[in-house]
């Protein structure tokens, strides 16, 4: 799997994941090295939230 970074917005919207953090979790306990920083996005309805930017590294 090659490196790959996704919004929690992506994530929620797009490949269908409720609680996005959550998974995050689970994933870095399988050994998954995933990198977390934040960014202000405007959503559809225009209002700005804080969301997290996953970026997966790969397995540790």
């Amino acid at each position: 799997m090659g490196r790959w970074t996704r919004s929690t917005q992506h994530a929620s919207r797009q490949l269908d994941i409720i609680h996005p953090p959550r998974r995050v979790f689970e994933l870095r306990k399988l050994g998954h090295r995933i990198t977390t920083s934040w960014t202000w996005r405007v959503t559809e309805a225009g209002e700005r939230h804080r969301v997290g930017l996953y970026v997966l590294e790969g397995k540790a």
